[in-house]
C-alpha cells in the first residue's frame, strides 16, 4: 500500500526534528509488483533504505521508503572518526519503533 501526502501539507504542519534513524535492510524480490516495478526477477537481491524523522515528544514526523536494486547501487558514507555513527538511546526503549519491515 502506497500514501502520499501534499508537500504543502507536510511543510504547514512541520515540526522541528529531535532524531533521523537509517535502516538498511537486504532482502530479495519477493512479490511479483514489486519485480515488475523494479524491472527485477522475483529472489533478486534489493536493499530497504528507510528513513524515519522523529520529533522531540518521539513521535514520527515523515517516513521514507525507498527500494534498491542491490546489484546497480552502492551506499557509501563518509564521516570523520568522531562523527561515526552510533546507536541511539532516542527509540531503543519505545517497542512501537521497532518495525523494520516494509510489509
Amino acid at each position: 500500500m502506497y500514501y502520499r501526502r501534499s508537500g504543502r501539507i507536510i511543510l504547514e504542519e512541520q515540526q522541528s526534528l529531535a532524531r533521523i534513524q537509517e535502516r538498511l535492510i537486504a532482502r530479495t524480490i519477493i512479490d511479483a509488483a514489486e519485480a515488475e516495478l523494479l524491472q527485477a526477477a522475483k529472489g533478486v537481491p534489493v536493499m530497504e533504505q528507510w528513513k524515519i524523522n522523529y520529533a522531540h515528544d518521539k513521535s514520527v514526523v515523515f517516513v521514507s521508503l525507498i527500494v534498491f536494486n542491490a546489484a546497480y547501487f552502492v551506499k557509501t558514507y563518509d564521516y570523520a572518526l568522531e562523527d561515526e555513527p552510533k546507536l541511539s538511546e532516542f527509540s531503543q526503549d519505545d517497542k512501537s519503533l521497532q518495525k523494520t519491515t516494509s510489509e
